[in-house]
């Protein structure tokens, strides 16, 4: 019996957070989580309320509220966003931009960390969305033993194509999850819908917290394919480019330096690679002891020694 073996890998860590505001209020077939209780965190305004956009840090901080169309409620945004871009009315996400390991997340209040699974939904944020066509598609996991996960789960709790299931003990910190890039739908794909160039999203987490079921939302955000070159770097907030004169000494260190930069491209590529791989096989080696520890045959008595040994060997590795 062969026995696969974890390799080892320090995970990468993001650089910053920030939270956003508006999502997809989408009909959808009813959430296997019933979401129509209020909410920890969500009060009573009146209709009229206008959202704003704010900044948080990880999104563990409760900084403004925001009305969430799906149960018409203003709530808290506690639910933190991570690598989007800060935009004129809400954050925004270039889904077709250079990913360099920066992958855009979301991150679960404390609370949700000791929750056995958590519903994960994109909405499109706004009054008069109803139907499938109102309904976007969930991204996916950058690993993809969570999008297992999730398959597996919604096999016993069925899911809408808005949403996800994914459990915290399954994260390297409970909290932050991770999602491809350029797998998000498109603001302009619902215009005629909302009749607004930039439809909005938000991102709801729902768990059952100490018996009680929750619900806690991102503030709204924008998915756009790519940040507009033609826009000058004033109408961006930049300082103006001083033009410099080209020489020859400044050409060879500029193609030195384009050599530099896609060597560390192809670095940080294969190190999340290993990572990806590392956590896989890791998933893999845990189940394989779970069922070793239910067996009595000396076979199994000889594997678990092997297992044991190879732990010794990963925590030198790792220390």
């Amino acid at each position: 019996m062969s026995v696969g073996l974890p390799l080892t890998q320090k995970s990468i860590q993001p650089l910053h957070t920030v939270s956003t505001p508006n999502m997809f209020s989408s009909s959808m077939t009813p959430s296997p989580l019933d979401m129509s209780y209020p909410a920890s965190g969500s009060s009573s305004m009146s209709s009229d309320v206008s959202s704003s956009c704010s900044e948080s840090s990880g999104g563990s901080g409760i900084v403004d509220k925001v009305r969430f169309h799906k149960t018409g409620q203003v709530k808290a945004q506690s639910v933190g966003l991570l690598n989007f871009v800060l935009g004129d009315e809400s954050y925004i996400l270039h889904r077709d931009g250079a990913v360099l390991g920066k992958y855009p997340s979301m991150i679960l209040p404390p609370e949700f960390e000791d929750a056995k699974k958590v519903l994960i939904t994109i909405h499109l944020n706004h009054p008069s969305v109803s139907g499938e066509a109102g309904t976007a598609i969930a991204p996916t996991f950058v690993k993809k033993f969570l999008n297992d996960t999730s398959k597996t789960l919604s096999q016993k709790f069925p899911l809408s194509k808005n949403q996800l299931w994914v459990r915290p003990g399954d994260l390297p910190d409970k909290r932050t999850i991770q999602f491809k890039k350029k797998l998000w739908t498109l603001s302009t794909l619902f215009r005629k819908i909302c009749n607004t160039k930039w439809p909005k999203f938000i991102i709801s987490a729902e768990a059952e917290i100490d018996g009680q079921k929750r619900v806690e939302i991102s503030p709204e955000f924008e998915v756009r394919s790519k940040e507009q070159g033609h826009k000058t770097r004033a109408s961006r907030g930049l300082a103006a480019t001083v033009t410099k004169r080209r020489t020859p000494e400044t050409e060879i260190r500029e193609s030195e330096l384009r050599l530099l930069h896609a060597d560390i491209v192809g670095r940080r590529d294969q190190m999340q690679a290993i990572q990806s791989e590392n956590e896989d096989m890791s998933v893999r080696f845990g189940f394989i002891r779970a069922i070793l520890n239910t067996c009595h045959a000396p076979q199994a008595e000889k594997l678990q020694d092997m297992c044991r040994q190879h732990e010794i060997l990963m925590r030198k590795w790792n220390s």
